[in-house]
């Protein structure tokens, strides 16, 4: 009988410590994704002096790339002979940068001009979408050798037949604004739905980047505080960047890197491209920017990084109590267990 009631307190002690090792919190992983719009107009001058910024600090960016900003050109634009897709193709094989899709002309169409609400998909036929959307993707692998899978829709703006389009294309990411983000989410198999919750202003103010920036640190802390939110996506343009002669305003890039630094110190994310094909963590991109600047093993440190010990340990620690549990009934059972024979 003793034994028997042994037995049966030594297997609550087991189920007892699986269902602690299972309760234990879970720590939910946390994304940064900065996205970059307008990629194509402005500054060559003002988008190398911001992708340095990503490529000091070793944190990614995704490049909203417009395939045919001048509606009177023709054939492929991005493989003319410019400045800025002369330096886009010098950084197609860093893993840091993501070439996305930003639209095709970035232009406002007719049924939605003067709305107040500018979208150059929303509103279109499907075969008129798809075929500009298509085209644009061409472009972009025709020029770079990549095909983007990432569609960043003009002015944030567009509906569900683009959805249907970029899926029937092979999009896998369409990464919007706060407007739209509920109209569209979970709409359309196959494709994920994500908007930017940080805009940093755009007006050309320092003092309004400036203000915009410490509202991004509030937001970031917000969402670093929200249980039910794992991604935090930073949008901006370059040309906010940009000093009143065109060229890369010094104190406003300072801006974008002091920002970084502040999610950096936090120690509590990832930072990743909007396809997910690159993530680093916090504690490798702040080893990065104090002198690593070799990011081809990115990948690699990245997956360590993941590895989470505790995950480990814990079936040890279930089994660790129990073998204790098992040696004190053991003892229990030979110290008590001799003087009850001796009183019989």
């Amino acid at each position: 009988m003793r034994t028997l009631l042994l037995t049966f307190i030594l297997i609550l002690i087991m189920l007892f410590s699986a269902v602690q090792s299972s309760a234990q919190p879970v720590q939910t992983k946390k994304y940064v994704i900065f996205r970059d719009d307008d990629v194509g107009l402005g500054s060559l001058k003002t988008l190398q002096a911001v992708n340095q910024v990503h490529i000091d600090e070793n944190v990614p960016l995704t490049l909203a790339i417009i395939p045919h900003p001048n509606v009177n050109g023709t054939g492929n634009e991005l493989l003319w002979n410019t400045s800025i897709n002369n330096y886009l193709k010098s950084i197609v094989t860093n893993p840091l940068f993501e070439f996305a899709q930003h639209g095709y002309t970035h232009q406002n169409n007719s049924l939605t001009s003067g709305s107040g609400n500018p979208s150059e998909f929303a509103g279109e036929p499907l075969e008129v979408q798809y075929d500009a959307i298509r085209q644009g993707r061409d472009d972009i692998r025709g020029a770079f050798g990549v095909t983007p899978t990432t569609f960043v829709p003009p002015w944030d703006n567009g509906d569900l037949t683009t959805l249907v389009a970029l899926r029937a294309l092979g999009f896998t990411e369409y990464c919007t604004g706060g407007t739209e983000f509920p109209h569209l989410k979970d709409r359309v198999n196959g494709i994920q739905v994500e908007r930017a919750a940080i805009d940093f202003d755009i007006s050309g103010s320092y003092d309004a980047l400036n203000k915009s920036v410490e509202e991004a640190k509030k937001t970031t802390d917000q969402f670093l505080n929200d249980p039910n939110n794992d991604t935090l996506i930073v949008g901006y343009h370059l040309w906010a960047f940009n000093a009143p002669d065109g060229s890369a305003d010094a104190r406003k890039v300072q801006l974008l890197r002091d920002y970084i630094d502040y999610v950096k110190n936090t120690g509590e994310v990832q930072f990743a491209r909007l396809d997910r094909s690159a993530t680093m963590g916090t504690e490798t991109a702040a080893a990065a920017s104090s002198g690593l600047t070799n990011v081809s093993g990115i990948s690699a440190v990245a997956s360590s990084g993941l590895t989470k010990v505790s995950s480990v340990l814990t079936p040890y620690k279930m089994w660790l109590s129990s073998g204790v549990a098992v040696a004190c009934l053991f003892s229990f059972e030979w110290v008590v267990g001799p003087k009850k024979s001796a009183r019989k």
